[in-house]
């Protein structure tokens, strides 16, 4: 005889109601590293406990003391007690109390690979490419499926239809996911020359789910990438390897979809009221032109040329006068002479004459050699 079906709400009350009076489960004692913790404004505190195998979530919804220090990559001994979540049909441990142990494995080695790439200089901003403006190819190592390239796809074709997408499908997780990730970069940068940027990562995720970007094989790889590399893991609080080592950090996929292609659409609309404001300057300077030659008539013209023409005359009388001016046979027509010695030079002084010099005296009419009797000042004399 079949069973009678209840539904789902049902089920999930049974087991909410057989979890929660449990007396094992009302007071559990768990040891685990820290992940993916959040803390709310309303003072609430949510993560999740993980060990090698398996994680639990846990939230902390009454005000208990130190809370503030739990962070991710911490070990920790929780206590509390199992509480379902009927909806959907979830369970968490409410912790009532903590005691940290330090920080995990996870944590531990994050921070020691970090402090000996960035040593090597790894992290250098020196050494950082620059992400094309207008690029026509972009490349995407992440897995075929999943969020992370739907977002992409979705992001790019919406903002640019002139990029052309190539996807490289890696393993994003798991123990096999760092070598896959690392040799697609290399590949990529090996016969893809020709990729203008390469975004490498992938979806949220659990700090061991994102942990193949954290591995020291694909961190050499994106440093060794001569295409400049976009690193975008996880969501906006997760923090990868990569994020350092990259040309440039995305805070999520569809943060790097953005910052790798520009939106065309936003472009041609903006070179569309450009050529609309040259076309309208263009005409408003034609217009105005029309009206000035309206406005000339041929005797006006003419006048303008006359007045023009009389101004190049004037100057050119003006300069001719001081020509005249400077021409040496007005001194001579008043009485003097210049003084020329043997040799022909214009003598202005007698500084270069000595007694029994020949010199010449060029006169209005005419030239006579004489010879120095005697030099002296105007007093001596």
């Amino acid at each position: 005889m079949a069973r009678k079906p209840i539904s789902v709400y049902q089920l999930n009350q049974y087991i909410k109601r057989s979890i929660e009076t449990d007396p094992v489960l009302r007071d559990v004692a768990v040891h685990g590293e820290i992940s993916r913790i959040t803390f709310q404004k309303n003072g609430y505190v949510y993560f999740d406990l993980k060990d090698e195998r398996s994680s639990v979530s846990c939230a902390i919804w009454s005000d208990i003391p130190d809370k503030d220090k739990l962070a991710s990559g911490k070990e920790v001994t929780v206590y509390g007690r199992l509480s379902v979540y009927d909806v959907r049909g979830t369970y968490t441990i409410a912790v009532n109390g903590f005691d940290l142990a330090g920080e995990g494995d996870l944590a531990i080695a994050f921070a020691k690979l970090k402090k000996k790439l960035a040593a090597e200089g790894l992290f250098d901003p020196a050494v950082k490419k620059p992400i094309p403006s207008f690029p026509k190819h972009v490349g995407v190592v992440t897995a075929s499926t999943g969020a992370a390239i739907r977002d992409i796809m979705r992001i790019i074709t919406d903002r640019n239809d002139y990029v052309d997408i190539h996807l490289f499908p890696v393993a994003v997780q798991g123990p096999q996911a760092a070598g896959e990730i690392a040799a697609a970069i290399d590949r990529a940068d090996r016969d893809f020359p020709w990729l203008d940027v390469l975004i490498v990562g992938r979806g949220g995720g659990s700090e061991e789910d994102l942990a193949a970007f954290s591995e020291e094989i694909v961190a050499r790889s994106i440093f060794a990438c001569r295409i400049p590399v976009i690193s975008a893991v996880g969501h906006e609080s997760d923090i990868a390897i990569s994020d350092f080592v990259a040309d440039i950090r995305a805070a999520t996929p569809t943060d790097a979809a953005n910052i790798a292609v520009p939106d065309t659409h936003l472009i041609r609309d903006e070179l569309d009221r450009i050529a609309e404001r040259m076309r309208i300057d263009l005409g408003r300077h034609l217009a105005a032109g029309e009206n000035r030659m309206q406005a000339c008539s041929m005797d006006l013209l003419g006048q303008i040329l006359r007045d023009r023409i009389r101004m190049r005359e004037e100057r050119a009388d003006a300069l001719m006068g001081r020509l005249e001016a400077l021409d040496p046979r007005h001194t001579l027509e008043r009485g003097y002479a210049m003084v020329q010695s043997g040799e022909g030079e214009i003598l202005t002084g007698t500084g270069n004459m000595q007694a029994g010099d020949e010199i010449r005296l060029i006169m209005k009419d005419g030239t006579a050699d004489a010879q120095v009797l005697r030099t002296g000042t105007e007093k001596e004399q």
